[in-house]
C-alpha cells in the first residue's frame, strides 16, 4: 500500500471527526484498515485486564516506504483507491497513537521481508526490517496496540468497571461489519484466556451468513429479493416469516454501519401488512397464537450503480456513523422491495399498497427549524383546545416515522373499522385527565377473561388507560399493567417449555440446543467463597434441571483457600437480560442466583402456594397455581429468585404511563390480555382493569 500525505487544500478542508473514546473504536478502526487492504481473514486480540489489543490479516500489506509514514496524520493511501473504503481522512492510526503504544509489523504481498514500526503521539519511535517468518498464511501485517489509556486513569478505571458491556459492544459492530461483508472471515480471541469469543468463517452468500450468527433455523427461512431504481440497486435477504430476534440492517455502499432510518421504512411496511398474522402461511401452528414477540427479519444491500460497474470512491466511516447519507430514492427503494416480496407471498392486499404507497408520495410536513417553533406551536395548539395526540399525522408520518414501538406482536395488520377507515390510524380522543383507583372493590370484574374476549376499543385515556366496552359495561384497562401480566405468562411459558425438555434430556446429554436455552458469550464469572464455589458444583445437576451450565474456572489458584470462582455458561433465554449490561449490577445478580439455586430445595407439596385468607385473597390476588392443569407444572418448584427475576424483567420492559398507543396497538393489547390465564392481575398482584359504569 502507497501511502501519501493528502493535498493542502483537502488538509484545510477535513475536520477532525475520528475520536477514540474506548477500545472498541481502535479495534474497529483496524479492522475497517485491514478491510480497505483486501483482507479475507482476520483475527482480532483483546487483552481488556492489560488494556491491549491486536488485529491480524492476510490483506496486501503495507510497503517500506509506505511504513515511513505510519502514525502521520492526514497520511492515507485510501485517497485515490479504485474501490471502496472505510475512511480517507488518515486520522485513525494518528488518534489511537495519542492513546497508546502502536506496533506495526507488515510486508506487501512482493516482499519476503518484513518491516517494524512503533508510534507513539504521532512519532515514530523504530521503523526498521526485521526477521521474521511468516506465523500464517495470513500474517502479512499485524497492529498491536499497548497501553492503551496508559495516560487517562478515569478511562482505564471505566473499562475495568463495564468489561462486559466493552465485549457486547464490540461484538455487535463486529457483528454489523460481517454481515456488511460475508466474504471476511472474522475471529475474536480472548488473549489472557485464549478463548473464542466468536468465529465467522468466510462465505459469498449472506444466507450462510446468517446461519452462521443467529442459527440454521433463521437462515433457512430467507428468501434473495433484489430490485432496482434509479441509480441504487438492492439486494439481500427476508425472511418468509417474523422470528422473534430483532434482526434489521440496511447497508449502504458496503459501509459497516447499518441505517436505522431505512430499517425502520422497512419494518413500517411490513407492520401494515399481513405479515405477522395468522394469515401467514410460514407461521407455524405453534407460533401462531403467540404474535407478541415477532418482528419482520431482513438483511438488504443497497450499492449505487457507479459502484457496482467499477466506480471509485471512498466512504468516511465517522461522518456515515452520525449523519448517514438517506435520500428518498433509498426509502423508495426500500419500500416497493419490501412490496414486491409481501406480493409474492400474497402478504399484502391492494388497498394497503395503495395506502403505503400514498405515504410515500405524499410530501412531507415541513420540518420545524428549532425547538421554541414547536413549543409555540404546541402552545397554540392547547389554546386552541386540541390535544396534541389527537392532531391528524400524514402518511408519510405514519410510514417513515413509525409510532413508539410496543411490542413485536402489537404491529398486528390494520385494524379494519370500517372500509374508509381500514388502516385504523385516525385520532383517537383523549382525555385531559383520568386518576382511577383500579384497587376499589367496587370495581372488579368477576370473569375478566370473558369480559375481554368480548371487549370493542373505543381509545386510549390520558395516555395511561385503554377505555373499552363490553356487554354494556365500560371498562378501563391499566396498559402498563396488561402489558406486564402478557409478558410475565409469556415468560412463563418460555421457560416451562425449556425445562420441560431438559427433564427428559439424559445425564449426559447437554442443554445448550435445548429451545429457550442460551449461551451466554462471553460466560459470567461469579466470585466465591471457597466453600460457596465447593457447594455450587457439587450440584450442577441442580442447575442443569433449571437450565443453568456451570462449571469451575481453571484458571483459579489451588493455593487460595478464601477465594474461587465458578463460571455461568448457558442459562435461560427468559433470564439472559440480568447477565448484561453494568457489571457491578451483572455480578451481583449472578452470586446471589448461584447461592439460591445452591441453597434451594424443591417442594413436593400438593400445591407449589399457601392458601391466603378471605381477607387477602379480597386485597391481593393469590399466585397462580403453577402445579395445576392450566397453569406451568415445569415452574411448580422454581427457586423464588428466579419467579422475582422474571416478574421484574416484565416489569422494567412493559409499556410504561405516558406512552401514546394506536387504535390498532391498542386492540392488540386488549387481545392478547384475553390470552392469559390471569389477566385480571399483573405480575405485582395490581389490578390490570377494572369496571367504570354500565351503559
Amino acid at each position: 500500500m502507497s501511502i501519501q500525505q493528502l493535498p493542502d487544500r483537502c488538509i484545510r478542508l477535513v475536520r477532525s471527526g475520528a475520536s477514540i473514546t474506548d477500545i472498541c473504536d481502535v479495534v474497529l478502526e483496524l479492522v475497517y484498515n485491514s478491510i480497505d487492504a483486501s483482507a479475507t481473514r482476520i483475527v482480532i486480540c483483546i487483552n481488556l485486564p492489560q488494556f491491549s489489543a491486536s488485529v491480524q490479516d492476510n490483506g496486501c500489506g503495507i510497503d517500506a516506504i509506505g511504513m515511513q509514514s505510519i502514525g502521520r496524520r492526514y497520511h492515507t493511501s485510501k485517497l485515490f483507491a479504485d474501490r471502496n473504503t472505510r475512511g480517507f481522512r488518515g486520522e485513525a492510526l494518528a488518534n489511537i497513537s495519542n492513546i497508546g503504544l502502536i506496533d506495526v509489523t507488515s510486508r506487501s504481498t512482493r516482499a519476503n521481508t518484513y518491516m517494524r514500526c512503533l508510534v507513539r503521539n504521532e512519532r515514530q519511535l523504530l521503523c526498521s526490517r526485521v526477521q521474521q517468518a511468516a506465523e500464517s498464511e495470513f500474517s502479512n501485517t499485524t497492529v498491536r496496540v499497548q497501553n492503551i489509556f496508559g495516560s487517562y486513569p478515569v478511562r482505564r478505571q471505566i473499562m475495568q468497571e463495564s468489561t462486559r458491556r466493552v465485549l457486547d459492544t464490540l461484538r455487535a459492530r463486529l457483528l454489523s461489519c460481517a454481515l456488511a461483508d460475508p466474504e471476511i472471515s472474522l475471529r475474536l480471541v480472548n488473549e489472557g484466556s485464549g478463548s473464542t469469543i466468536l468465529h465467522w468463517n468466510s462465505t459469498r452468500s449472506l444466507s450462510h451468513r446468517v446461519a452462521q450468527i443467529y442459527g440454521p433455523r433463521v437462515a433457512q427461512d430467507l428468501d434473495f429479493i433484489s430490485m432496482e431504481f434509479g441509480r441504487y440497486l438492492l439486494r439481500g435477504s427476508v425472511s418468509r416469516k417474523p422470528a422473534l430476534s430483532r434482526i434489521q440492517y440496511i447497508f449502504v455502499d458496503r459501509a459497516p454501519n447499518a441505517i436505522p432510518a431505512l430499517a425502520a421504512v422497512a419494518e413500517s411496511v411490513f407492520s401494515n401488512s399481513q405479515y405477522t398474522s395468522q394469515e401467514n402461511p410460514a407461521i407455524d401452528s405453534r407460533s401462531a397464537g403467540d404474535l407478541r414477540a415477532q418482528y419482520p427479519v431482513f438483511v438488504l444491500m443497497i450499492t449505487t450503480k457507479s459502484e457496482t460497474t467499477g466506480g471509485s470512491g471512498s466512504l468516511d466511516v465517522w461522518a456515515e456513523r452520525k449523519n448517514p447519507s438517506v435520500t428518498p430514492e433509498m426509502k423508495r427503494l426500500v419500500v416497493m422491495a419490501c412490496l414486491k416480496f409481501l406480493r409474492k407471498y400474497s402478504l399484502v392486499t391492494d388497498a394497503q399498497m395503495k395506502y403505503i404507497i400514498d405515504g410515500i408520495d405524499t410530501p412531507p410536513r415541513t420540518k420545524r427549524k428549532a425547538d421554541d417553533s414547536l413549543g409555540t406551536d404546541l402552545a397554540e395548539g392547547t389554546a386552541r383546545g386540541e390535544s396534541v395526540s389527537s392532531r391528524p399525522q400524514t402518511q408519510s408520518q405514519s410510514l417513515l416515522r413509525p409510532r413508539f414501538p410496543l411490542m413485536p406482536s402489537l404491529r398486528q395488520p390494520p385494524y379494519v373499522s370500517h372500509e374508509d377507515d381500514w388502516h385504523g390510524r385516525r385520532p383517537i380522543p383523549k382525555a385531559k385527565s383520568l386518576a382511577l383507583d383500579m384497587d376499589n372493590g367496587n370495581l372488579d370484574v368477576a370473569d375478566p377473561q370473558a369480559v375481554l374476549q368480548a371487549a370493542a376499543v373505543i381509545g386510549q385515556a390520558d395516555n395511561k388507560f385503554i377505555m373499552c366496552q363490553s356487554n354494556g359495561v365500560l371498562l378501563a384497562i391499566d396498559q402498563h399493567a396488561a402489558d406486564e401480566r402478557i409478558r410475565l405468562e409469556h415468560f412463563y411459558s418460555s421457560l416451562s417449555a425449556a425445562l420441560a425438555q431438559i427433564s427428559g434430556l439424559g445425564v449426559r446429554d447437554t442443554i445448550a440446543h435445548v429451545e429457550g436455552i442460551t449461551l451466554l458469550m462471553p460466560p459470567v464469572q461469579v466470585v466465591l467463597s471457597r466453600h460457596d464455589c465447593d457447594t455450587a458444583l457439587s450440584q450442577a445437576d441442580k442447575f442443569k434441571r433449571l437450565g443453568f451450565i456451570i462449571s469451575e474456572d481453571g484458571r483459579r489458584d489451588p493455593q487460595d483457600m478464601v477465594e474461587s470462582h465458578v463460571v455461568i455458561e448457558c442459562a435461560p433465554t427468559v433470564l439472559v437480560s440480568r447477565f448484561t449490561g453494568d457489571m457491578r449490577r451483572v455480578d451481583r445478580y449472578a452470586k446471589e442466583l448461584v447461592i439460591a439455586i445452591s441453597q434451594w430445595r424443591p417442594l413436593h407439596s400438593a400445591r407449589g402456594v399457601r392458601a391466603l385468607s378471605a381477607s387477602q385473597q379480597h386485597s391481593q390476588p393469590a399466585e397462580p397455581d403453577l402445579e395445576a392443569a392450566d397453569g406451568w407444572p415445569a415452574l411448580a418448584n422454581v427457586p423464588p429468585l428466579i419467579a422475582e427475576s422474571l416478574k421484574s424483567i416484565a416489569c422494567r420492559g412493559a409499556i410504561k404511563f405516558n406512552d401514546p398507543l394506536s387504535h390498532c396497538e391498542c386492540t392488540a393489547l386488549v387481545r392478547d390480555l384475553a390470552r392469559c390465564r390471569f389477566a385480571g392481575f399483573c405480575a405485582h398482584g395490581r389490578r390490570s382493569l377494572a369496571q367504570i359504569a354500565w351503559l
